[in-house]
This record gives C-alpha cells, sequence and structure tokens, in this order.
C-alpha cells in the first residue's frame, strides 16, 4: 500500500524489472519468480539460498493485480502478458496430485520454522496463496488478451479452494500443512 499510494510509478518501474527476472521452468512450460534479485545496489540474478517460487509467483502476480486495479494503468499486464502466461502456467502445474494443495515449489520465508513447517509439500498458506494468484492471473491475462489461460486459471482456483476447505478445515482453525512428511528441506 505504501509504494501505491506515495509512489506508483516506482512500483511499475519494480514490477517491469522483477518481470525481467522470472526464472524458466522447463517442466510446467513457465516460468516462477525468484525471492531476491540482488544485494546492495547490484540487481539481478537471485541471491536467496533457496528459491520460494510459490510464494513469490503469487505475490508477483498480487501485486501487479493491485497497481493495475489501483493506478488503471493496464500496460503494464499487458507488455508482461508472456510473464504473466508462464507464471500461470507454473502455478497450474505445481499442484502434481490435484488435491489443491501444491507439492512443488513450496518452500517459504519461515526461515526460522520447524522443517515440517517449513517445507512441507502441502502447506495451507501457499494452497491459499496459489488459488489468489490464479484467480489474479485469470484477471491479468483477460486484460492482456488471453482469454482462454485466463478460464483455466479461474476453473483451476475455482474448483481448488473448496479442496483446501475441505481437507484443512479443521473446525475452528486451519491446519499448517495436510501432508506429516517435510519436504526436500534445505541444500
Amino acid at each position: 500500500l505504501l509504494y501505491l499510494s506515495l509512489w506508483p510509478d516506482l512500483l511499475a518501474k519494480l514490477l517491469r524489472q522483477w518481470r525481467e527476472q522470472l526464472q524458466p521452468h522447463e517442466p510446467s512450460g513457465g516460468a516462477y519468480a525468484p525471492h531476491d534479485l540482488g544485494r546492495g545496489l547490484t540487481i539481478g540474478k537471485p541471491t536467496y539460498r533457496r528459491p520460494m517460487e510459490i510464494e513469490e509467483t503469487t505475490n508477483y502476480l498480487l501485486l501487479l493485480q493491485a497497481y493495475t486495479h489501483w493506478t488503471g494503468d493496464k500496460s503494464i499486464a499487458q507488455s508482461t502478458s508472456e510473464g504473466v502466461a508462464g507464471l500461470t502456467r507454473y502455478l497450474l502445474w505445481c499442484d502434481r496430485d490435484g488435491t489443491g494443495f501444491p507439492s512443488e515449489g513450496t518452500g517459504n520465508p519461515f526461515d526460522e520454522a520447524a522443517p515440517a513447517t517449513q517445507f512441507s509439500h502441502k502447506q495451507t498458506h501457499l494452497a491459499v496463496k496459489r488459488v489468489a494468484g490464479l484467480r489474479a492471473a485469470s484477471e491479468l491475462l483477460e486484460i492482456a488478451g488471453d482469454p482462454t489461460l485466463a478460464q483455466q486459471a479461474q476453473r483451476v482456483a475455482d474448483a481448488d479452494l473448496p479442496r483446501i476447505e475441505k481437507r484443512a478445515w479443521l473446525g475452528d482453525h486451519y491446519a499448517v500443512c495436510v501432508e506429516q512428511t517435510e519436504g526436500p528441506g534445505p541444500d
């Protein structure tokens, strides 16, 4: 909100710059957004010790959607349509078993968390972020002129939300993750 309310032009520059740093992801035919993009005054390759593919991909899509709504400027969504399509393909791919919960790309920024929380394949917050990212992507793809991929993203988001609710809701709170085994862990 600070960027949007005080200096939306700076956010537009950052969105364009981040678009140039998307990381290709061959298995999905798409791309994901890296976590950090440099140190000091050097912007470029990711510098964090592990990627947070879903976390940062959804962050980028949600920020781009917020910028588009807030400013009415659709030019970035239009000029980055290929990037948004790649990010969407990645988000569609990362739920490898169709449960609504991502099983790939599940690193998160909870650096001090227990490994089961930090690296679980079926994290509830990432499942919810993925649905939000797919919905944002659907809207951005409509703006960019890709209605087919936009509709696919919206269909998957609509189908996955009840799956998440059914598996993760425990009556008075959501489970942190619905799989009790850890993922791959840090490098």
